[in-house]
């Protein structure tokens, strides 16, 4: 091993993250993988006998690795190689937690993710916590780089506690998200307003399940509003939620007889955007959910109708 072999190694990362992005190249998981894998035999090889140097690279390139098993929903060895990765910035931290306390941080909340997706709420409450707290630390010390991760990681643990019907858990989670999310879009609203009506949208769906429907019209028409915007300036990124928040609005107003006009005007609008995003694969299956949705309110305008007729007959 040699030093042109660790060049060649930090090569084969900046490919691989090349491939991976799409950055310059078409985007390509199988080349990435096959980079970042010979990236980590030389660092791997190099840690053996100069561990301080090359460990940091090693938990790197394996949460690289894990990043494309994520992707692919081979969610055992992405598991693995997040474990792996942890455990190397858990004891690099010990000896300099100000280094690497944020990789771990961030590690536990991509691990956290992953115990999410396979339904291992439990795991995920106590991973998500654990980088919460890391991450509300580094925030006292330095606000500006670390609380949009403060805001990431609760919005994920208020996520976990919905799923564990945490309610109150979810409910305190979510707010505190859009507290923080509302003041950082007031500094730069070109980044960080796509989170906020995120929240939003998400705290509506809780309150609608909790059937407090006067907070959930609330947050989500301020969302709506929100995605309007974002979707005039990029309708190819923004189009989906914008369908999905208009759609949801629509569909609570209708069935629950809150605003039915409203309701029904909205799954229209739902409707006609996601025909004008009909090259992207989310419409199609919107178009299904939102025609279904209007089948059913249709359905029901029909019946009452019919029960009114029925009624003035028997008035006669």
């Amino acid at each position: 091993m040699n030093k042109n072999e660790i060049e060649n190694a930090a090569k084969q990362v900046e490919m691989g993250n090349r491939y991976y992005n799409g950055n310059g190249v078409e985007q390509n998981d199988e080349k990435a993988m096959h980079c970042y894998t010979e990236a980590l035999e030389i660092y791997k090889a190099f840690a053996e006998s100069a561990p301080d140097a090359h460990l940091p690279d090693v938990a790197n390139t394996l949460n690289k690795i894990a990043d494309i098993h994520y992707d692919n929903q081979e969610y055992a060895e992405a598991g693995k190689e997040f474990a792996e990765a942890l455990e190397i910035y858990r004891s690099l931290a010990e000896r300099n937690p100000d280094a690497y306390l944020p990789a771990v941080a961030f590690t536990l909340y991509n691990i956290a993710e992953l115990s999410q997706i396979i339904k291992d709420y439990a795991s995920a409450e106590k991973e998500i916590s654990e980088s919460l707290k890391i991450y509300r630390s580094l925030a006292e010390r330095n606000p500006d780089l670390y609380l949009p991760d403060v805001a990431k990681t609760l919005h994920s643990s208020a996520i976990t506690h919905k799923n564990l019907r945490n309610f109150a858990a979810a409910e305190k989670e979510y707010t505190e998200t859009l507290e923080i999310r509302r003041a950082l879009a007031e500094r730069n609203p070109d980044i960080y307003l796509p989170d906020v009506a995120k929240v939003l949208h998400n705290i509506a769906c809780l309150h609608r399940d909790l059937r407090n429907f006067t907070a959930a019209e609330k947050e989500f028409s301020e969302a709506l509003e929100i995605r309007k915007v974002l979707y005039a300036k990029s309708p190819f990124e923004y189009g989906e939620y914008l369908c999905k928040t208009t759609q949801f609005l629509g569909t609570m107003l209708a069935e629950k007889r809150i605003d039915v006009d409203r309701g029904a005007k909205l799954l229209s609008d739902a409707h006609r955007i996601a025909l004008e995003n009909r090259e992207q694969k989310w419409s199609n299956k919107m178009i299904c959910t939102i025609m279904r949705n209007q089948m059913v309110l249709e359905k029901r305008r029909q019946k009452t109708l019919i029960n009114f007729i029925k009624n003035i007959f028997k008035l006669k």
